[in-house]
């Protein structure tokens, strides 16, 4: 099914009200819209499976980075790889910046290098004022943990010319009014755009069982809460507000491997034999091998909940989902503040599938 235009969800949106005696069992009165200018396509995720991304826990880079080619192209529109990647920034240039947030916390399923490095390849393709865009105004991050960017796999050798940064806990106050005046990352105030690469990962109760796109920015904001009370709402501020809000033009889940729900955000990686077998039938392997990408970070993190919740059998209904999403996703009710940044209804998602490298 295709995504609505943003004209056309704000008309639905406006009579959701009116309409909630039609509405269907598992879903909910919504509010308005309020899109990210770049959130290019509302709805649209490429959700791309490929049983030879990972060998037992040793990913395969030259697969991860034809899923990686495909998917943007698909999401796009655009063959040609480095015009895929330029058309998510508006008004790029020669110094525009790059952020890409990754999550090292559990450096033993970090986001995927091999991911990352294949993005990074991308960004460095397009032609930006008739030359590549440069390597040094592309930015690797994260925070709020005492691990290395390099015991993730995140090194120099790797990621020759990129701008590596870890911030540990320090992050700084720049009086501009975000998220309430919360101090963030100096990388997130720097950069112009942001790319969201979180993993696949469970967390306790109060995070609804995940720690996902959302949850990752603990490493760009302090992480304050860990209680069911006041994590569901900083986690919807935090990235239905401020740079998050304003930056981010697109989420690109790895789930290559992963760790089911309830488990994390450390430990050893689990069997998603389930939501395999559910994929391919044929295939042997334990892990996920599914990278997620959408401009919609809404959608991008109801496929990734989706994955998890099919390995555990469980529903994914609108009404099971975690507070923080259905808060953020104008689903009113769930949060003492709603928000509304993108689609949570599956039914309005236009879900590009990818199995083996073929469309399907």
């Amino acid at each position: 099914m295709r995504s609505l235009s943003r004209r056309e969800f704000v008309k639905v949106s406006a009579t959701a009200a009116a309409a909630a005696a039609t509405l269907p069992i598992h879903a909910a009165p919504t509010a308005a819209p309020a899109f990210s200018k770049l959130n290019q396509w509302p709805g649209r995720c490429v959700v791309n499976f490929n049983k030879g991304a990972a060998t037992a826990m040793v990913a395969n880079e030259k697969t991860i980075g034809a899923m990686v080619n495909e998917s943007i192209a698909l999401l796009t529109g655009k063959k040609k790889t480095s015009a895929a990647w330029a058309s998510l920034f508006p008004k790029i240039t020669q110094t525009t910046k790059i952020a890409i947030k990754v999550n090292i916390l559990n450096n033993e399923v970090p986001s995927n290098p091999m991911l990352v490095k294949s993005i990074v390849a991308g960004l460095k393709q397009m032609e930006i004022e008739g030359k590549n865009f440069p390597a040094s105004n592309i930015f690797i991050y994260d925070a709020n943990n005492q691990n290395s960017l390099e015991s993730a796999g995140f090194t120099a050798e790797d990621f020759p010319g990129i701008t590596l940064r870890h911030h540990g806990r320090d992050f700084k106050d720049f009086g501009d009014g975000s998220h309430g005046n919360q101090p963030y990352t100096e990388t997130m105030k720097e950069c112009d755009y942001l790319i969201n690469v979180p993993g696949l990962r469970g967390h306790g109760a109060a995070a609804g069982r995940v720690t996902l796109g959302f949850k990752s920015h603990y490493g760009t904001y302090p992480a304050l809460y860990h209680d069911a009370e006041k994590m569901p709402g900083y986690l919807a501020d935090m990235n239905c507000t401020g740079p998050v809000y304003n930056k981010t033009v697109l989420t690109v889940f790895s789930a290559i491997i992963g760790l089911k729900q309830g488990h994390g955000p450390k430990g050893s990686p689990d069997s998603y034999e389930t939501y395999v077998k559910t994929i391919d039938p044929s295939s042997t392997s334990p892990n996920p091998s599914t990278i997620i990408m959408s401009t919609d970070p809404i959608a991008a993190e109801f496929q990734a909940i989706k994955i998890m919740r099919i390995r555990d059998n469980e529903p994914y209904t609108i009404n099971s989902l975690p507070a923080y999403l259905k808060g953020s996703a104008g689903i009113q009710g769930a949060l003492a503040t709603t928000y509304n940044i993108g689609i949570l209804d599956e039914t309005k998602m236009d879900i590009i599938k990818v199995i083996n490298g073929e469309k399907v």
